[in-house]
């Protein structure tokens, strides 16, 4: 039986999911509380990190890549997505060393992605496809652009030693993006924001056990982050760089250069989880042959009533 005094939440230091970093800094700084429980956060180092602790119980939630949250509630882990983290994450960065100038260089590379099930993985199937491509795993006898999971933090050194330039390009997500594009043979190739305005990117899903039992810290948690991505927009606050700094754990020129970037991820309107991105999403992915997805009753994924919770006084 989980202890509901606390909740144990998994993340990457990435970008994506700074309102976690936001809402943790606030609470040790004691400008917000909550009424009867703790928060505790988990950076991690990979997704399957994050999805072995959630089946391990060693975590009661997440902020993870929406299909990613999809699959794993497809395989019978009782989740709920109870809002968007964030909109419009991550870059593809190209391989110069390999000579890839136009999307059609890319055919027979290797992509490094920090995980498999990802709209941005899904944008870039779109893209290759406009090409003649075909996106797959090396498993995928059609593909001739090919997946490779690696952990975001080490990608770009991956990148730098591919000393036979299998390697097309990478997708990654802020501060690993402009760390990488300081790096030799690395260039920006795309913003994924442009294959799709706005595009739905990580979520945030707790258990149903916490959401069941103590649905009231749920609440005030939810509350928590929709203000933290409202101190994150916020001109006057000068907290959020500091917040920055503790959790990327870069160079304080390279966290002030990504903060104007980040402010436009957290607009608070748009962490709703749009039930029409949702099924576009899932309906693509499941179209094609690229992934392994099958799909699943969005209804019963998705709980937003505590996006309402949090709107009140």
């Amino acid at each position: 039986m989980p202890d509901q005094s606390v909740i144990r939440l998994g993340c990457l230091r990435i970008a994506d999911h700074f309102i976690a970093a936001v809402t943790n800094g606030r609470l040790k700084n004691a400008d917000i509380g909550f009424s009867s429980f703790e928060m505790q956060l988990a950076c991690m180092n990979s997704f399957e990190h994050i999805k072995d602790s959630l089946i391990d119980g060693q975590i009661d939630g997440a902020f993870i890549p929406l299909p990613f949250a999809m699959d794993i509630f497809r395989a019978g882990l009782e989740i709920k997505l109870l809002m968007f983290a964030n909109r419009a994450g991550g870059i593809f960065v190209k391989n110069t060393a390999a000579d890839i100038n136009r999307i059609k260089d890319l055919k027979n590379k290797t992509i490094l992605v920090p995980c498999l099930m990802t709209v941005q993985n899904m944008l870039l199937h779109k893209m290759l496809l406009s090409a003649g491509l075909q996106l797959g795993t090396l498993r995928d006898k059609k593909a001739n652009v090919f997946l490779e999971v690696i952990p975001e933090n080490i990608i770009a050194e991956i990148v730098e030693n591919d000393s036979d330039n299998d390697i097309g390009g990478f997708v990654a997500s802020e501060p690993f993006a402009t760390i990488a594009l300081k790096a030799a043979n690395c260039k920006k190739m795309c913003k994924f924001d442009s294959l799709w305005a706005d595009h739905p990117d990580s979520v945030f899903v707790l258990k149903n056990s916490f959401i069941e039992k103590t649905p009231e810290h749920v609440g005030e948690l939810v509350k928590a982050f929709i203000t933290s991505a409202e101190v994150i927009n916020s001109s006057s606050s000068n907290s959020v760089l500091s917040y920055a700094e503790t959790f990327f754990k870069q160079n304080i020129e390279i966290v002030k250069s990504l903060l104007p970037g980040i402010k436009g991820m957290f607009v608070t309107a748009k962490l709703f989880p749009a039930i029409s991105d949702v099924e576009t999403v899932q309906d693509y992915i499941a179209a094609q042959d690229f992934l392994i997805f099958k799909k699943i009753d969005i209804q019963k994924f998705i709980d937003a009533s505590f996006l309402q919770y949090s709107k009140e006084d």
